[in-house]
């Protein structure tokens, strides 16, 4: 899985062995599109993992003739590891997403106050449904599920069924602000 986290002139470190950017853009002078990979770089599809990253660099390496540079921007990514479980895949890809919808909301401005002010209230998708950030203290909040698992017929392994459906005002913790 891939997601973009955005343009940045700010410091940050890439897996890639590439020069990290400065305060005024990349080493260069550029500015700079990070790009983040989620791969399973420990655990059982550990060598899948290493194979994608390894593929990762090398396309972009290819298709971009070597510069790392798209569009006069210097390319960076980091891959995070999602240790060959889906849930440490989800969390890692929840918080770009939310970065990226909140950059949107505030045209690329990525100052602390912009971004606050933009994710007060905000809601948007993620891979387990809408999550939404409370304004008032800035909590997480999105459905839950409530399941037990059991045994049919036809099936190797017990099956997910749904007992109920948790809205986020039912699973809200108090706002402690």
């Amino acid at each position: 899985m891939i997601f973009t986290a955005g343009c940045s002139s700010n410091s940050a470190s890439n897996n890639s062995g590439n020069a990290g950017s400065s305060d005024d853009g990349g080493s260069d002078g550029k500015e700079v599109v990070k790009i983040g990979v989620l791969a399973s770089l420990t655990g059982a599809l550990e060598s899948y993992g290493k194979q994608t990253q390894k593929g990762f660099e090398l396309g972009l390496d290819y298709a971009t003739d070597g510069t790392m540079e798209v569009g006069g921007k210097k390319i960076e990514f980091v891959f995070e590891d999602t240790e060959t479980k889906p849930d440490t895949a989800v969390q890692k890809a929840t918080s770009p997403i939310a970065i990226v919808d909140a950059l949107k909301k505030t045209d690329g401005d990525a100052s602390a106050d912009a971004l606050i002010e933009a994710m007060e209230g905000m809601s948007f998708e993620t891979p387990k449904g809408t999550m939404t950030f409370r304004e008032e203290d800035h909590q997480a909040l999105q459905t839950m599920y409530a399941i037990k698992l059991e045994k049919k017929e036809g099936f190797d392994y017990p099956v997910p069924v749904l007992l109920k459906e948790l809205s986020p005002e039912d699973t809200a913790p108090p706002v402690q602000n």
